[in-house]
């Protein structure tokens, strides 16, 4: 038997593979969990800060999806 990657050999002994689960980003000024803004890689504070005036801090993270995993297996 020839196999070609990893997953193929997983496959063939039986392991699926486990789900991720999103990582958890908080506001480095109020704490807060920060939303995700549709499906970029921009994050926002919906928390206030101490004066009670919405945060709105914005953070922008490099977020790898599978399907840029995928592009840059097959390049």
């Amino acid at each position: 038997m020839i196999l070609h990657s990893l997953a193929e050999l997983g496959n063939h002994f039986g392991i699926e593979r486990k789900e991720r689960k999103p990582k958890v980003m908080h506001c480095n000024r109020c704490g807060c969990e920060m939303k995700r803004v549709g499906e970029t890689n921009i994050f926002v504070c919906p928390g206030k800060n101490a004066k009670g005036e919405p945060c709105q801090n914005r953070v922008i993270r490099r977020v790898s999806t599978p399907l840029s995993r995928e592009a840059n297996l097959s390049s």
